[in-house]
């Protein structure tokens, strides 16, 4: 059998740091001279814009990921938007060359990024400042350098054209929005958008609005066509000054557009758009963050859009303007698309319609054979005959309808009745108990149902109730409502339709269960079964749930990825000596420290004791890995202050193995992992 030799282990003991590997260099490292590197990011906007904040992370977590021990990265950021409130367009460019003067005189800027056009064209106007430094700017169309090369692709603004032809293939009108050439946006694009007009007509006609207030946008939008799509570029500013975050203005847009809406970055998807060839702001921070630190970053258009750009569509959005999946580009990415709940008390509920139906037509016999006065003796015998075991019957349907009625209220279900062509709705008592209502009100309708249910799920409960019209089906969903005491409760429905021979709908005839309760003990439930009870970190089950998830996705995108199993040298002296309470409390605090350590998408996870293990994904290099552990070997030799003894001193052992080098299942990365742990505590 041949057994991995490249296991990579870590230990410390009395907070010196020893390393242990397969084999190891016969010769000292010598010390490395620190590196410093100094960059300037300007952006045109201040520190709460979404792009600018997607742009930081991406950047950030690179730094943190990837930056050597020996560099010492510096970044300096300024937002225009800062202080051109307080300041006239006319004294911006003053008012910037004596703050950079001042502020920048004695550092040495090693690389520029400006972020948005308001910063470009600043320092493109003034091109003495960092002039030995390479400037690079976030575009609408991407990231570019004037000096080495362009990520420009002329294409992307087609293919943004192709997205809605081939999503709306009836599309007559195209309403591009982009700002005023007089806002410092590229004019480059709007003579673009006029050049390709001839590759869309006659099949749809193409309109630039790019002189507008905000109000009249808005009210434009509302009074569009049919066949109607809008392509909406960042707006900040309209022709009368006013100042607002592009953010805010799709959001409104958004909301009274009388047409879909598509965009060129992920920073609004989510806010009623649909999507589009989409750029991924994030990740362009992370080619920023790669440039500082001198690593590979793409050197072609190609490699530049299949790495930030892709196919991206909201699913709320695609429903409410009717746009088939079908429509859209291959390997399309959907968001927002809701779970299919699951309902235990299916069957049972629709037995308990059948016996009352077939009660109501015990009664309907029962009436018309009391009617049957001329029947002859025989009959007559036969009668009585029938009503002897229609009472028998009888009485077994009521016994059975008291239990249903008990079991209806134990279970908190409630009946209803929607006459689909008078719009009439008819509860039993049950369903008034639910939504609070008083059972004296009896002329109920659909708006009473609808002012019920909470706005952000109603569009999900109606386009449930749409798609079993439109598909033949069971009307089977979950949402919340909110109670005329203020109370939020959930419910579950489930309902059949009743049709006329021509299969179109007639009534809708079902339940409604407030399911609070169960969720929140499903809840509950999840937590002791996925989490640890006093750290609340995950446990092991979810551990190997989420290394079962790394490893489908690591072995589908060939990637590799860590785990480390990590635990606590000399805690159990401080359980023997400050007792249990104090060893609990150390616990959780080394749980925050791993923690703030990590990037979002890495997870820790508590196997018992003193005994942790880190899961770190998608990682780039093993000396990735090694520097985190690194840092968590020093987080945890720093002192912890406790209750019982405010300087408390541990330290911890580290085994690391990497998928697929040392296993391709989760059991064998972790005993492999364990391996490396013994192996370290023994050296």
């Amino acid at each position: 059998m041949h057994f991995p030799i490249a296991l990579f282990f870590l230990s410390i003991f009395e907070f010196c740091t020893q390393v242990s590997a397969a084999s190891v260099p016969e010769h000292p490292v010598t010390q490395e001279k620190t590196l410093k590197h100094n960059t300037l990011i300007v952006y045109s906007g201040h520190s709460s814009v979404p792009s600018h904040i997607k742009i930081r992370e991406g950047f950030q977590e690179r730094l943190k990921l990837s930056k050597p021990e020996n560099e010492h990265v510096e970044v300096y950021e300024e937002y225009i938007d800062d202080y051109r409130l307080n300041i006239t367009k006319e004294k911006l460019d003053t008012y910037f060359i004596g703050l950079w003067n001042a502020k920048y005189a004695d550092v040495k800027i090693d690389m520029v990024v400006t972020v948005g056009p308001t910063a470009d064209n600043l320092l493109s106007r003034h091109p003495e400042f960092f002039a030995d430094a390479p400037h690079y700017q976030v575009r609408v169309s991407g990231l570019t350098n004037t000096i080495q090369h362009t990520t420009n692709n002329p294409n992307n603004i087609l293919r943004l054209f192709d997205v809605i032809s081939a999503v709306l293939p009836n599309t007559e009108r195209l309403i591009v929005v982009v700002p005023d050439k007089s806002s410092g946006y590229p004019s480059k694009l709007i003579d673009d958008f006029k050049a390709i007009k001839r590759f869309f007509s006659p099949k749809a006609a193409i309109e630039i609005w790019n002189d507008f207030s905000f109000d009249e946008l808005y009210n434009r939008s509302k009074l569009l066509p049919e066949n109607t799509v809008m392509l909406y570029f960042p707006v900040g500013v309209d022709k009368l000054g006013q100042r607002k975050l592009p953010v805010d203005v799709i959001k409104q847009l958004a909301q009274v557009a009388s047409a879909p809406i598509f965009v060129h970055d992920d920073t609004y998807l989510g806010l009623g758009v649909v999507g589009g060839y989409l750029r991924n702001i994030k990740q362009e921070g992370d080619i920023i963050g790669r440039l500082i630190l001198g690593l590979k970053v793409p050197t072609s258009v190609e490699e530049y859009d299949a790495e930030v750009r892709g196919y991206f569509f909201d699913y709320n959005a695609l429903k409410r303007w009717h746009i088939s999946e079908k429509n859209l580009p291959p390997n399309s990415t959907i968001v927002n698309r809701p779970e299919s709940p699951f309902y235990v008390y299916r069957w049972y509920i629709f037995m308990s319609f059948a016996i009352l139906v077939e009660t109501l037509l015990i009664v309907m016999l029962i009436r018309s054979v009391q009617r049957s006065k001329k029947l002859t003796l025989e009959l007559a015998q036969e009668r009585n005959l029938l009503e002897e075991r229609v009472k028998e019957r009888t009485s077994e349907l009521e016994e059975s309808q008291l239990l249903f009625q008990d079991a209806v209220s134990v279970a908190k279900l409630g009946v209803f009745n929607y006459d689909l062509t008078t719009n009439e709705l008819r509860w039993d008592d049950s369903m008034y108990a639910i939504y609070g209502v008083d059972p004296q009100n009896r002329n109920l309708a659909y708006e009473v149902w609808q002012h019920a249910v909470l706005p952000e799920d109603l569009l999900k409960a109606e386009y449930e109730l749409h798609a079993a019209i439109e598909e033949h089906k069971a009307f089977d969903t979950r949402f919340r409502i909110q109670r005329p005491d203020g109370k939020i409760r959930t419910v579950q429905a489930l309902a059949q339709f009743y049709r006329d021979e021509k299969g179109a709908p007639l009534r809708l005839v079902g339940i409604n269960q407030d399911v609070t309760e169960r969720e929140e003990a499903e809840a509950i439930i999840h937590n002791f079964a996925y989490f640890d009870a006093l750290t609340q970190l995950p446990n092991r089950r979810m551990l190997t749930e989420q290394l079962k998830h790394a490893i489908s996705f690591s072995h589908r995108e060939q990637k590799q990825f860590a785990v480390m199993v990590m635990d606590l040298d000399k805690f159990k002296p401080v359980n023997d000596t400050l007792g249990h309470r104090a060893g609990d409390a150390l616990l959780i605090q080394v749980a925050a420290r791993i923690k703030a350590r990590l990037r979002e998408h890495d997870t820790v996870a508590r196997l018992g004791g003193d005994e942790f293990v880190v899961l770190l994904a998608n990682i780039h290099s093993l000396d990735d890995t090694a520097r985190v552990a690194n840092a968590l070997i020093e987080t945890l030799s720093k002192p912890f202050v406790l209750a019982q003894s405010n300087n408390v001193q541990i330290g911890t052992s580290i085994g690391i193995a990497f998928y697929p080098q040392h296993g391709i299942d989760a059991d064998e990365l972790i005993d492999k992992a364990d391996i490396a742990l013994y192996q370290a505590k023994h050296n």
